[in-house]
């Protein structure tokens, strides 16, 4: 497994590498690639050590070879993979960067991220709305919809082709990934509160405050707590912890370490079924229907995109395995303090980051 997925990220990572080259022109962004070469030179350690910075600040800015390294760190995609046997949590396989054997310093991507999930975040709502004893035909207004945050701002989400009209059932408005229905469902049937409730118990660590917004994804968490709580779906409800290692033994075959991972359930097996048959729908007949060109067994999973589109991600499921694969656009991630969406950064070698 752990040779299909290196090959998977490799083969695929490089074909979506030669699409974003062919579109992404630093020609049209002379402001931000100035913003990216002076933050990297001042970050680098040749600055950091100088005794006059400044000289070596405009000196790297001109050096046409340091140029072309951040251009071409900040344009690389990266992306991570995971898959977890749902009903022990074993991990059969991770690949936490593009080319870690060159990148051996960079982070992974799936346990040392925390990223926006967007959409794929959508089934922990829906959970909440079954579980609350609300029928997978139950229908919900595609309208606009104004939502006053606690500060007194407004809020007017879009959905994601921008189209509005008619009614949509739970089931539906998960298949297509319909974002003012889910706002309406989170707002009207699954309170926020829950949803976070039930997001944790699941398997998200990570925080997830209770905002409205998180139903379309806005809580950062990482690929591998967000495989882990799809997992729940197809093991009828039950939360395992992931893991890696079973057990430590020595060269006499003495056991010195013996992991037994965290059972709970945290569903029913009714609601458990359900939302597992809806996600079904999800790949069958929406937005995840790209799987259906390579896999034709069993599957359900949700598909995510976060609002600046540099954040793309799946994470499904069959009966036998959970995955979860997240592909991010320009220079990866690294937090930087900004209260914005995007905010990434990345170490090249050991020299300097990119934090923009």
């Amino acid at each position: 497994m752990q040779i299909y997925a290196n090959r998977a990220v490799e083969e695929h990572l490089t074909e979506k590498q030669k699409q974003f080259d062919s579109l992404w022109n630093w020609n049209e962004k002379p402001e931000l690639l100035q913003r990216i070469i002076e933050k990297t030179a001042r970050q680098s350690t040749a600055y950091q050590k100088a005794a006059n910075r400044e000289f070596v600040f405009d000196s790297l800015k001109k050096d046409q070879a340091f140029v072309d390294s951040v251009k071409r760190v900040w344009q690389s995609i990266e992306g991570g993979f995971v898959a977890i046997d749902p009903k022990n949590g074993g991990i059969r396989a991770m690949v936490g960067g593009r080319n870690f054997r060159s990148f051996r310093y960079g982070l992974n991507h799936v346990t040392q991220i925390r990223r926006q999930p967007g959409s794929s975040f959508k089934p922990f709502v829906y959970t909440v709305a079954i579980d609350n004893g609300y029928p997978p035909t139950y229908e919900m207004l595609n309208q606009p919809i104004t939502v006053i945050n606690d500060d007194g701002t407004e809020w007017r989400p879009q959905n994601f082709e921008g189209d509005i009209g008619g009614k949509y059932t739970l089931r539906d408005a998960l298949a297509q990934s319909i974002n003012l229905v889910t706002i309406r469902v989170i707002m009207d049937l699954a309170p926020k509160e829950r949803v976070a409730e039930y997001a944790k118990k699941m398997g998200i660590k990570s925080p997830i405050p209770p905002y409205v917004s998180i139903a379309l994804g806005t809580a950062q968490v990482t690929p591998l707590e967000m495989t882990s709580a799809f997992g729940v779906f197809p093991n009828e409800g039950v939360y395992v912890e992931p893991n890696s290692i079973l057990k430590i033994e020595d060269k006499d075959g003495n056991i010195i370490e013996e992991n037994i991972p965290e059972r709970r359930e945290v569903l029913s097996k009714e609601t458990a079924y359900i939302m597992t048959n809806m996600m079904e729908d999800v790949v069958n007949k929406g937005s995840g229907t790209r799987i259906r060109n390579f896999f034709h067994y069993p599957a359900g999973g949700k598909t995510g995109t976060t609002q600046d589109y540099t954040d793309a991600w799946f994470v499904g499921f069959t009966p036998q395995l959970a995955a979860g694969v997240w592909v991010r656009s320009g220079n990866y991630v690294r937090q930087c303090g900004r209260t914005r969406g995007a905010c990434g950064g990345t170490i090249v070698g050991t020299i300097y980051e990119i934090c923009v």
